[in-house]
C-alpha cells in the first residue's frame, strides 16, 4: 500500500501509481523527471539541502566548511519535519512547508517548483569523492515531494499523446522505433490514434490543484486527531464518548474552514469542485478504469468531509446539491456512496417478491402473502435492528449460479445461516406474542401456531417428518407434499414442516453437498415460513 502523507517522495509517488495500475512498477523516475521537464505534472516541494552539511553526514570534510547559517537553517529544518511527524505531535499543528516566509529553514524550502528553471534530476546528486577519484554519488542533497493526488494527473498525462500501432514482429520496424526514428516507419505500415481526454482532464485537474489540497489538509488533521485519540486508549478497541466525539468533530471543523479560508472557497465553488470529481469518477468508470475511478471515490470522500464540516451540511443535502451529473437514475452521490441499508432492502424487497410472493402457497386471506406481506417483514426486521436476512439475501445473490466450488460453498454456508435464522425470528415472534421460545424448532413452531386449528393440527401429528433418521429428506419432502386437509392452509402447514425438515438436516449434516436448486429451494421455504409466521402473529396469534 502506497503511502497517503500529504507530502510523499518520487519512490512513494511511483508505488501510488503502481497501486492504480498506471504503470507496471513503482521506479518510474524517469518518466516523473520527463513530466516536470515538460511542465505536465510537476512537484509540488523540494528542499535544497546545503552540500556541506550532506558531504558531513557521509563523513566527508567538505571544502568549504559549512557556514553557520547553512547550519542554522539544516538543524532548523530537520527540527521542525521531525516535530511534525512525531507521534505525538498537535494534529493541528501547520506542516512546516505551509508556512511560508515563517518557516523553520525557509531558505532551504522552494515551494514553487513549477516557476523554477528545470534542473536534471542527475544534477541533484552530490560527489562525495574528491577530484581524481572515481565519483560516488549520492542522491539525499535535494528531497522532492509530490501530493497523492497528483496521481490523477498522471493518468490523464498517460492518455495524452498519439497511440502508434504498427507490426513489431517485423525486425526492421522495431529497430526503427528502438532507436527512435518512428518517423521513418512508411505511413502505411501504421494506424494512429490522438487522445484529447488527456489534456482536458489534465487542464481541469490543475484548475482544483487548491482544492485538491485543501482537502487533503483537512484529512492530514482527521486522522492525525484519530491517531491521537486512539493513543488515549492504549491500543484498546473503544467507541467514542460524548467529549471525545465532540472534540474530534471540532478539530475536523476548524481544520476545514481554515483550509478553505485559505483559498476564499464558498459553499458553490465547494458545490462545483463536487461536480467535477462526480464527473470524473463516470468518466473513469466507464473507461473501465476502475483503480482511477476507486481514487476519484477516495477524494471524493474527502471533499464531501471537508464541505460538510465546513459550511454545516450532510450529505442527504449536498447529493442533493449536486444532482445527477454522471447519467444515473439516482443522485450521482448515493450511486457512488449507496446507503447499504437501502441497498440491502431493496435487494431483500426483489428477492421476496420473486421467490416467495410470485410463487407462495395458496392460503386462507389473512394468510395470503402479498408485497404488504413483504413491507410489513422487512420494517419489522429493521425496526428490531435484525439485519441476518437482509445480509443472507445479499450473499446468496453474489454466490449463485456460478460453477465455482468455493462460490457453491458459500451459497451453502448463507442457506445455512437463513435456516439459523428462521429459529431466530421465530423465537423473536414468541416472545412478542409472550409464549416461551424454550425446547427444539418443531416445539418452538408447534407453540407459535397454537390457536391455529388446522396448522397446529398437522404439526402436531406429523412432527416425525422433520427428521431424516428414518427416511431420507427427499422421501420426507415426497411425503410432506402428499399430505391432505380439508382446511385452507394445508400449503402453509407443508411450508412449515419442510422448513423444519431442511433446518435439521443441514444444521446435522451440513448441506455443501446440496445440488444448488435444492438450495434455492430450501432458502424459499425458509423465506416463506418466516413471512407465514410474521403474518399469523395477527391472523390467528398464539397463547401461553
Amino acid at each position: 500500500m502506497a503511502s497517503r502523507d500529504r507530502f510523499i517522495s518520487p519512490r512513494e509517488f511511483g508505488a501510488l501509481l503502481a497501486d492504480l495500475r498506471l504503470t507496471p512498477t513503482i521506479f518510474q523516475d524517469g518518466l516523473l523527471e520527463y513530466f516536470e521537464r515538460q511542465r505536465i505534472v510537476v512537484p509540488v516541494v523540494r528542499v535544497f539541502w546545503p552540500n556541506s552539511m550532506v558531504l558531513e553526514s557521509h563523513d566527508v570534510v567538505p571544502d568549504p566548511a559549512p557556514t553557520q547559517a547553512e547550519r542554522d537553517s539544516t538543524q532548523a529544518l530537520s527540527d521542525a519535519l521531525h516535530l511534525w511527524r512525531r507521534f505525538d505531535a498537535d494534529p493541528e499543528l501547520p506542516h512546516p512547508f505551509d508556512i511560508g516566509e515563517e518557516a523553520p529553514g525557509v531558505t532551504l524550502i522552494t515551494t514553487e517548483v513549477v516557476r523554477q528553471e528545470f534542473v536534471a534530476w542527475a544534477d541533484f546528486r552530490i560527489n562525495l569523492r574528491s577530484a581524481g577519484q572515481d565519483p560516488l554519488y549520492v542522491n539525499d542533497g535535494v528531497d522532492t515531494y509530490y501530493h497523492d493526488w497528483q496521481a490523477l494527473l498522471v493518468a490523464d498525462a498517460l492518455q495524452m499523446g498519439v497511440h502508434l500501432i504498427f507490426d513489431t514482429r517485423q525486425p526492421e520496424l522495431l529497430e526503427l522505433a528502438m532507436s527512435g526514428r518512428l518517423t521513418d516507419i512508411p505511413a502505411d505500415a501504421t494506424y494512429r490514434t490522438v487522445s484529447f481526454e488527456g489534456p482536458r482532464g489534465l487542464a481541469k485537474g490543475v484548475e482544483w490543484a487548491r482544492w485538491f489540497d485543501a482537502a487533503a489538509k483537512v484529512e492530514a488533521v482527521r486522522s492525525r486527531k484519530l491517531a491521537a485519540l486512539a493513543r488515549g486508549h492504549n491500543g484498546h478497541v473503544f467507541t467514542f464518548g460524548a467529549a471525545e466525539l465532540a472534540d474530534f468533530t471540532a478539530v475536523q471543523k476548524r481544520s476545514a474552514e481554515r483550509a478553505l479560508a485559505e483559498i476564499a472557497a464558498t459553499g458553490d465553488h465547494a458545490r462545483s469542485f463536487l461536480i467535477y470529481l462526480c464527473e470524473r469518477w463516470g468518466e473513469w468508470s466507464r473507461r473501465g478504469w476502475s483503480e482511477v475511478a476507486g481514487e476519484y471515490k477516495r477524494q471524493i470522500g474527502l471533499a464531501l468531509r471537508m464541505a460538510m464540516h465546513a459550511f454545516d451540511t450532510d450529505f442527504e443535502a449536498l447529493a442533493v446539491e449536486v444532482g445527477r451529473v454522471t447519467g444515473h437514475f439516482a443522485n450521482t452521490l448515493d450511486v457512488i456512496f449507496p446507503d447499504w441499508k437501502q441497498d440491502a432492502r431493496d435487494k431483500a424487497e426483489l428477492s421476496l417478491k420473486h421467490s416467495v410472493a410470485a410463487k407462495a402457497p395458496s392460503a386462507d386471506a389473512a394468510l395470503t402473502l402479498d408485497d404488504a406481506a413483504i413491507t410489513d417483514l422487512l420494517d419489522w426486521l429493521e425496526r428490531n435492528d435484525q439485519w441476518k436476512v437482509h445480509l443472507s439475501i445479499e450473499a446468496i445473490l453474489k454466490h449463485q449460479f456460478s460453477a465455482s466450488s468455493v462460490d457453491h460453498s458459500a451459497l451453502a454456508k448463507e442457506v445455512e445461516s437463513l435456516s439459523a435464522t428462521f429459529e431466530h425470528l421465530t423465537n423473536a415472534l414468541l416472545d412478542e406474542a409472550g409464549v416461551s421460545s424454550s425446547g427444539t424448532l418443531m416445539k418452538k413452531v408447534q407453540a407459535f401456531w397454537n390457536t391455529s386449528t388446522e396448522v397446529h393440527g398437522i404439526l402436531t401429528t406429523q412432527f416425525a417428518l422433520v427428521s431424516t433418521k428414518a427416511a431420507t429428506r427427499a422421501d420426507r419432502l415426497a411425503t410432506i407434499k402428499a399430505l391432505t386437509s380439508k382446511g385452507p392452509n394445508i400449503d402453509v402447514a407443508r411450508t412449515i414442516l419442510a422448513a423444519v425438515l431442511y433446518r435439521n438436516d443441514g444444521l446435522h449434516n451440513g448441506m455443501a453437498s446440496w445440488a444448488e436448486a435444492e438450495l434455492h429451494e430450501a432458502a424459499r421455504i425458509f423465506l416463506t415460513a418466516m413471512m407465514f409466521c410474521r403474518k399469523n402473529l395477527f391472523a390467528s396469534p398464539p397463547t401461553p
